[in-house]
């Protein structure tokens, strides 16, 4: 009798466990505002020596649900890049001494949405770094400020 008593008093915080849609994942576009780049197609273009910034990442939703971001991290070559305390959105870095050639900018972090699953997002660019703007590949434009954006909605 004792056991059936107690499985009655564990039988309500059966009730307080949630059910969760891991397909219901976040829908929002991220969109990324970099300096210090150029870009063409899907590549950003830098030179040796120059300084790359992240300025701006804004998280807008695709539903009429509000969405944000939280724990950026930024990475270059896998190696994480600090943050600006005073706007976690932001980074910088100089790419003096980085090898002529291609690197990568990588960006994690979890997107969460009203009535959504958390969702975490992993997005990498590919960087080039050229010796001088004269090595800048045809279509590039000057060295100034691009904006990437990329979606978590899924086709």
């Amino acid at each position: 009798m004792k056991k059936f008593l107690l499985f009655l008093l564990f039988v309500p915080l059966l009730a307080l466990t949630g059910c969760n849609d891991d397909n219901d994942l976040a829908e929002v576009d991220i969109t990324i505002e970099l300096s210090g780049v150029s870009a063409v197609g899907d590549e950003l273009y830098t030179v040796a020596g120059a300084t790359v910034s992240v300025d701006k990442l804004e998280v807008i939703s695709l539903t009429d649900q509000n969405a944000t971001i939280q724990r950026v991290e930024y990475f270059v070559d896998g190696h994480p890049l600090p943050i600006n305390p005073e706007n976690i959105f932001t980074t910088s870095f100089s790419t003096e001494g980085f090898r002529i050639g291609k690197h990568s900018l990588g960006l994690t972090g979890v997107v969460l949405q009203v009535d959504k699953t958390l969702t975490n997002i992993q997005t990498v660019f590919p960087l080039n770094v050229v010796e001088s703007e004269e090595d800048l590949p045809e279509g590039a434009t000057e060295l100034g400020t691009v904006s990437l954006t990329v979606s978590t909605k899924q086709s």
